[in-house]
């Protein structure tokens, strides 16, 4: 979020911290934290997926046994699940 909101693809009416704060705690969602597995298992992935960011949660997911929210079609290639 805050390169989106750096390059200008993004406006928010708070920062950035102050904004995911708020709106993962309102929808009681947990922060997931970036884990030496999780990179591990980021080389191993074939590239299917140009995104580096997008191939990262493929990987936590796939690790963390979680769904990737996204509309991206292109996921679904690595067997994860995706919600939207």
């Amino acid at each position: 979020m805050t390169i989106k909101v750096g390059v200008g693809k993004l406006r928010l009416p708070l920062n950035v911290g102050r904004y995911f704060r708020q709106h993962t705690n309102d929808a009681g969602f947990d922060v997931v934290s970036i884990e030496l597995a999780h990179i591990e298992l980021v080389e191993t992935l074939p590239h299917r997926h140009g995104d580096p960011f997008d191939r990262f949660l493929v990987a936590q997911a796939m690790k963390d046994n979680l769904a990737i929210i996204s509309m991206d079609k292109n996921l679904a290639s690595y067997g994860v699940k995706q919600v939207w």
